[in-house]
């Protein structure tokens, strides 16, 4: 059979193929440049809303404990916050699931501006130094869940979550991080946890950055059904 003489449908196929090919390498690089694109608008959007001044809680921000298991589930949420956006999403959680809130406080507030607690930040990671804290969760063995929010700070938690490790028994506990961040992802600090408390159940972390992304992250990990 001469080339002129082939198949049709043959040629077809051969054809057919290689654009299949084609189409699933765009498609796959569609999926990474829409990634690329999430994870990039979280990193503005959490480099906008940066703080340059500690914000303390207000007396309405209480720290709430003791609430009643909902759903055959206690939970709680505990968070450290120096400029306020980790309050706000600890808050906007709590909101949606219910349960207990704690804020973790040191016994030395960090200063009050953005440049004098980076160096500190920084001095205390590089020291390993877990600064004291002024209070902590009772009976935190009752608890089913605890969602553990923070800023990240040179790319990880802020020591001031060591020290909470460091305070209570986490072991068996499932361990939900949540962060908000100038622009460094979460999976470093994610890690960072699981070496400090290898015992606890700490699962993949969600940056809050943007909050609308938190009703999807809670329903996902099945935070949802400890809902008031």
């Amino acid at each position: 059979m001469t080339s002129s003489q082939r198949p049709i449908g043959r040629d077809l196929a051969n054809e057919v193929i290689p654009m299949k090919k084609l189409m699933m390498i765009l498609l796959a690089l569609l999926i990474v440049a829409v990634g690329a694109a999430a994870w990039k608008w979280e990193s503005v959007v959490g480099w906008l809303n940066t703080s340059r001044a500690r914000v303390d809680a207000t007396a309405a921000e209480k720290d709430v404990l003791g609430t009643t298991a909902k759903n055959g589930k206690k939970i709680l949420v505990a968070y450290f916050s120096w400029g306020g956006n980790t309050r706000a999403a600890a808050r906007a959680i709590h909101e949606k699931i219910g349960g207990d809130i704690f804020e973790i406080r040191t016994e030395t507030p960090y200063p009050a501006g953005y440049s004098d607690t980076v160096t500190q930040a920084k001095k205390e990671k590089a020291e390993n130094i877990h600064p004291p804290l002024t209070a902590s969760v009772p009976d935190i063995g009752d608890y089913d869940l605890i969602l553990l929010g923070y800023p990240i700070w040179w790319f990880v938690e802020p020591m001031p979550i060591r020290s909470f490790l460091d305070a209570h028994n986490l072991d068996g506990k499932t361990i939900l991080p949540f962060a908000t961040s100038g622009g460094s992802s979460i999976q470093k600090s994610v890690e960072s946890l699981r070496a400090s408390a290898p015992k606890a159940d700490i699962r993949d972390g969600h940056l809050c950055n943007v909050t609308s992304s938190i009703d999807a992250w809670l329903s996902e990990v099945g935070a949802m059904t400890g809902r008031r």
